[in-house]
């Protein structure tokens, strides 16, 4: 066993690491629907009850609670998810899923992060629906192919899986309702699709940019020049997104792109929950760059308890992806 807070070595039976005091052996949910193909090649169904490969042995992930005030997904030192409740919400609307599937192409990583739109009924049903139809649909059509058009197509299908959510006609909420933000990367390629305002970034020890753009009233108001984004941002509709899954929105079309990361890059995504208190590249890669050589789920855990230290007014999600 390797204690996943500093990475010293761990005697089996041990419960805790001799160096920090770590717990070892967090509890584990029973549901397999986050995890990935092992690394040995094991299925996803080869876990013990402890999180362990029985086929080697190897811990497939780290959750530290079942339910969804903090959940913690560990599919190997280099890719990593973490959301929580924060403060302010009664519960967590925000959700996640990680795969890697072997591929011709190679170790494939794919990751979803969605953040249910609170004035929604069931916008935690509404989010858990489409990180899970999103992340099934990629990981069952990958092996025809891995083009900006099954991210599409994964955005779409999770997109009817939400209008499908059951939920209480009569009250005078909005139906279910979620962004999300999907990306598959194999090496250093990866393909980014997403319908609101969660965020994929990437950074470097010495670098960092954002790859999405937020469908928000606020990009709309200043690309239609009406007003400049120093007056966009001071209105009561600053927050407002105009485009997401299960919305009322006339032409829904979810956004793709492409790109070719940087050599030793992270890809990070988020809910807003994290980015609205870091909402420049140039203040979230301080954040992330005021501790050096970090595993990422030491880093993620860092970015949510940043959150939720700042007031947590949101649900807060962070997942990484060392390439």
């Amino acid at each position: 066993m390797i204690c996943t807070k500093c990475g010293a070595p761990a005697g089996i039976g041990s419960r805790f690491c001799e160096y920090d005091g770590a717990l070892l052996t967090p509890e584990i949910t029973n549901d397999r629907s986050g995890f990935g193909v092992c690394r040995c090649g094991a299925s996803p169904d080869a876990i013990d009850e402890s999180g362990f490969c029985t086929e080697c042995g190897v811990r497939r992930t780290v959750q530290l609670d079942g339910s969804r005030d903090h959940k913690e997904l560990c599919l190997s030192e280099f890719f990593v998810g973490v959301t929580d409740r924060g403060i302010r919400h009664k519960d967590n609307q925000d959700d996640l899923a990680i795969r890697i599937v072997e591929t011709v192409l190679g170790g494939c990583n794919i990751v979803v992060v969605c953040d249910g739109v609170s004035g929604s009924e069931g916008a935690a049903n509404a989010s858990a629906a489409a990180a899970k139809t999103a992340c099934e649909y990629i990981e069952r059509g990958i092996a025809s192919g891995l083009d900006e058009a099954l991210i599409l197509a994964a955005i779409r299908d999770a997109n009817q899986a939400v209008n499908l959510v059951s939920y209480n006609r009569t009250t005078t909420k909005d139906p279910p309702e979620t962004t999300i933000v999907a990306a598959v990367a194999v090496g250093s390629k990866v393909i980014i699709g997403w319908a609101g305002d969660s965020r994929a970034y990437w950074y470097t020890d010495n670098d960092a940019a954002m790859l999405t753009r937020d469908h928000s009233w606020v990009n709309d108001a200043v690309s239609n020049g009406i007003m400049t984004e120093e007056e966009a941002l001071l209105s009561p509709l600053a927050h407002a997104i105009v485009c997401s899954l299960g919305g009322a929105y006339e032409n829904f079309e979810p956004s793709v792109i492409t790109s070719e990361l940087p050599k030793g890059a992270t890809l990070l995504l988020c809910s807003d929950g994290l980015w609205n208190y870091v909402p420049s590249v140039e203040e979230l890669a301080a954040l992330i760059h005021e501790r050096n050589n970090e595993r990422p789920l030491e880093t993620a855990r860092r970015l949510v308890q940043f959150a939720v230290g700042n007031g947590g007014k949101d649900n807060i999600t962070v997942a990484l992806l060392k390439t």
